[in-house]
């Protein structure tokens, strides 16, 4: 689940907006985006969206790995998978834009990453 914070002053008219951009986004399928299938609105806790379950790494954590080498192929496949997301939002009506695309946003799922070699010392 992801946590999104409708704390605005007016929480009415953000929730019906939430809920309004809600039935946009749990109709969205695309290979390259993760599906939202749900949300969890209470004025008491902070709102929760529920995404499929699928065993992903946020391209954050690869980038700040040193055993992993994005480069190359790898690196273009991820950029590639990015933008095509990209274009399926930007190209469905309504018109969704991402808002709050970065590295910790863009999820990795079963791309063979080829792992840097560590030298030996000596033994």
């Amino acid at each position: 689940m992801t946590r999104l914070g409708l704390t605005t002053t007016n929480y009415n008219n953000t929730l019906a907006d939430f809920v309004a951009d809600m039935r946009v986004f749990t109709t969205l399928r695309h290979p390259n985006i993760t599906a939202i299938m749900g949300a969890v609105v209470s004025k008491r806790v902070q709102t929760l969206l529920v995404v499929e379950c699928v065993d992903q790494i946020s391209l954050s954590v690869l980038l700040h790995n040193s055993i992993v080498e994005l480069e190359g192929e790898v690196l273009h496949g991820i950029i590639k998978d990015v933008s095509q997301g990209l274009q399926f939002l930007h190209n469905t009506v309504p018109q969704v834009i991402h808002g709050d695309l970065k590295s910790h946003n863009i999820l990795i799922d079963s791309v063979p990453i080829p792992r840097r070699e560590h030298p030996r010392g000596p033994s």
